[in-house]
């Protein structure tokens, strides 16, 4: 065999990353026995480590996100000297009828514990990335012994270079009243330089999802705009307005996800 080659970039979108010698503390690992992981579909096995195709489990719906299951397609590789990451690459697209791999991004569990608020502070972690990296570290013998955080874990997109932090926000309503708009407001500061910015999301029939008075979705389906390229959130200093309009016993959820520097 040979050693595992250098990572294609141009062959990334996100990534996560983490080290579990520098970041978990332990003295060395063996890469191979994270094969043990049931979700690899497919890998090439190195001398140092090993690259695989990775089918994580969610749920491909706004209702239940558990209740489908639908296998999200990502890249791994583990590496002797610590190195774990999971990435998606670049093709994912985010037109009204190509949201879902950046839902595939995002992961699922956000809708259990981070869907009581939304604002422009609101951090929303683990993203499916992350957690695809500690269940390939969990299946290390020695990962007892680690110390795993995932705010040790890195984020980066080679789409956007420049981009220094990613910044996920998260509202959902479920089994709400008919009729009902349920609105979320976002802004930020005049040093902030903006990579990109987008409005994801959906809601049940008969809703609507809007950002600023454009739609982002409709009917029971999923969506994504471009708030940068639509110029939707021109000025820093400003609030700028989600709006789910929710019918009886319907959910709604939107999603901003911002990169900047």
């Amino acid at each position: 065999m040979s050693d595992l080659p250098d990572l294609d970039t141009s062959q990334v979108g996100v990534i996560a990353y983490w080290n579990a010698i520098d970041d978990g503390g332990v003295g060395s690992i063996d890469a191979e026995e994270a094969l043990t992981d049931g979700n690899i579909t497919s890998y090439t096995l190195y001398d140092n480590g090993f690259t695989a195709d990775y089918g994580q489990t969610a749920g491909n719906n706004f209702n239940d996100p558990g209740s489908n299951n639908n296998f999200r397609n990502l890249r791994v590789r583990v590496k002797n000297d610590g190195w774990i990451v999971a990435y998606i690459d670049p093709s994912v697209t985010l037109g009204n009828n190509g949201a879902t791999g950046w839902f595939d991004f995002i992961g699922g569990t956000q809708w259990e514990v981070r869907d009581a608020a939304y604002n422009h502070n609101f951090t929303l972690t683990p993203t499916m990335l992350e957690e695809t990296v500690e269940r390939l570290a969990s299946n290390l013998s020695n990962y007892g012994s680690m110390t795993f955080n995932y705010s040790d874990v890195g984020l980066y997109t080679y789409v956007h270079p420049d981009t220094e932090t990613l910044f996920l926000g998260s509202h959902r309503q479920q089994n709400q009243d008919g009729g009902t708009h349920y609105t979320g407001g976002i802004s930020y500061t005049a040093d902030t330089n903006l990579d990109f910015a987008y409005c994801i999301g959906g809601v049940d029939s008969g809703g609507d999802l809007t950002f600023e008075g454009t739609l982002v979705s409709d009917n029971g389906t999923t969506g994504a705009i471009d708030l940068l390229s639509e110029g939707l959130i021109p000025n820093s200093g400003t609030e700028y307005v989600m709006d789910a309009h929710i019918f009886d016993g319907a959910d709604g959820y939107g999603l901003t996800f911002i990169g900047y520097h």
